[in-house]
């Protein structure tokens, strides 16, 4: 049986108080470094994570930690899953890991920093990066006012939130078309 194929070049994820960026190389087998992954400084890195307050500590607590990396990191063709583990200042105590499964177009994982017998761990979620042209800042901007006018539960407009932030016109307009009551009136 031959291993799921994954989408190369630049996955990003923007998430309440967790931002997160990888890049699967060429060849689709690591996480390599590039430019296109930077998320706070002009470096190239193979994952950037960002937890401004989207971690939870040891006690149930918000925590934010940073957490960059910039050496490949082999996927597991045959679970489509990595993981990585860092030792951060070398020689300290500080452990910092990332982790996560490739599913398709959608990638989702856990970051973690750890210090003696404290923690803040993150969740994330990404997907393959696309240029947010006219066209499909238009049809984002279509969808996300369509989930606007008819979702109530956060929960659901927050997955709308980052399908339309993703500014991917093909994945907009699948979602904006599974809404029939949004479709434009009939003109006269």
């Amino acid at each position: 049986m031959e291993p799921p194929q994954v989408v190369v070049g630049l996955w990003e994820g923007h998430n309440v108080g967790v931002d997160v960026c990888f890049y699967i190389s060429d060849d689709g087998l690591t996480l390599t470094k590039n430019l296109d992954c930077s998320l706070s400084e002009d470096s190239e890195h193979s994952f950037d994570l960002g937890a401004d307050l989207g971690g939870i500590d040891e006690n149930g607590q918000p925590c934010s930690f940073e957490l960059r990396y910039g050496e490949e990191v082999t996927i597991d063709q045959d679970r489509n899953s990595f993981r990585a583990s860092i030792v951060e200042p070398p020689g300290s105590s500080v452990t910092l890991s990332f982790s996560g499964e490739l599913v398709g177009e959608v990638a989702s994982g856990t970051a973690q920093r750890e210090e003696g017998g404290s923690f803040c761990r993150a969740g994330w979620g990404a997907s393959p990066s696309s240029e947010c042209d006219d066209a499909a800042r238009d049809t984002c901007l279509n969808l996300l006012d369509c989930c606007r006018a008819i979702l109530v539960n956060p929960v659901f407009f927050q997955s709308c939130q980052s399908v339309a932030d993703a500014c991917d016109e093909r994945r907009c307009q699948e979602l904006l078309d599974g809404y029939p009551q949004c479709e434009p009136a009939p003109e006269p």
